[in-house]
């Protein structure tokens, strides 16, 4: 718990005193913020001087299904923000912060598909979904990543998307980033194919299009993966590994194809 120091009523602001009880809660962050990938929550109650700050990490160790619920979102949405400040804020030139913002939103995702787990076993739902959502952005971490050496760099959110390129993804991406990306995408594709098959016993058009439509996007990134290894593989004589990653492939290219197959979601003839 801190104290800030209220001025009088008669001085309705202060700079002086505004930049002083910054400085203080600046300096209780510091000494008290010490864990690593901890979540905090700092609180004050309106009309009053105290601070308080919540390690909210330790709450996910009460085994209390809502508060690992909300953990295991707030650091989803923590990684999604670093995405979004590496894309749009950092400069690909300033490649150490990357690299720390990168590592930090790897952590944030590994902690949330852990929190997820954890709430499973207590009985609080599978959350397929965002699980699978969770190891396509760690995949991504692999595949749009330094370690990549300038390939394509982050994409421009505010230019639209080409129909076609005749480039190559990941066509600098090292083996190690991509063998760790395919196995990020193969998680999510097992998250999500038995949640696709029940939806299809249930007949639910809606269900089944909105899974099919997120398993179709895993399945073109790891398509993209697996060719680019296979050419890594070619390059370099490996036969064996060459034949697996085109077999591989090949396999994800034909459940892609079930995944596009038209459906009738709306059909509005029946109700000529």
């Amino acid at each position: 718990t801190a104290q800030t120091t209220s001025g009088s009523n008669q001085q309705t602001f202060s700079p002086e005193l505004i930049e002083m009880n910054a400085a203080m809660l600046l300096r209780f962050l510091k000494t008290n913020c010490t864990r690593e990938n901890s979540t905090y929550l700092l609180h004050r109650t309106a009309g009053d001087t105290d601070i308080q700050l919540f390690d909210i990490s330790s709450i996910s160790q009460m085994r209390q299904r809502k508060w690992v619920w909300w953990l295991a979102l707030c650091s989803y949405r923590f990684a999604c923000r670093l995405e979004q400040l590496q894309n749009k804020v950092l400069s690909p030139h300033d490649k150490v912060t990357r690299r720390e913002y990168r590592e930090r939103q790897r952590n944030l995702l590994n902690n949330t598909l852990s929190l997820l787990e954890d709430l499973e076993d207590m009985d609080g739902g599978h959350h397929e979904t965002i699980s699978a959502a969770v190891c396509e952005h760690l995949a991504d971490t692999f595949l749009w990543s330094d370690e990549a050496e300038g390939d394509i760099g982050p994409r421009d959110s505010s230019k639209p998307a080409p129909w076609a390129s005749s480039s190559q993804p990941y066509r600098r991406v090292t083996p190690d980033c991509l063998n760790k990306a395919h196995d990020h995408l193969m998680n999510g594709i097992k998250k999500l194919t038995p949640l696709l098959a029940k939806a299809k016993e249930r007949d639910s058009p809606i269900e089944i299009e909105a899974l099919s439509t997120q398993l179709y996007g895993i399945h073109h990134k790891l398509i993209n993966v697996c060719l680019k290894l296979a050419d890594i593989h070619l390059q370099n004589y490996f036969s064996s590994n060459l034949l697996q990653s085109l077999r591989m492939a090949a396999r994800m290219l034909r459940d892609a194809t079930t995944l596009v197959e038209p459906r009738d979601i709306f059909d509005f003839s029946k109700d000529a």
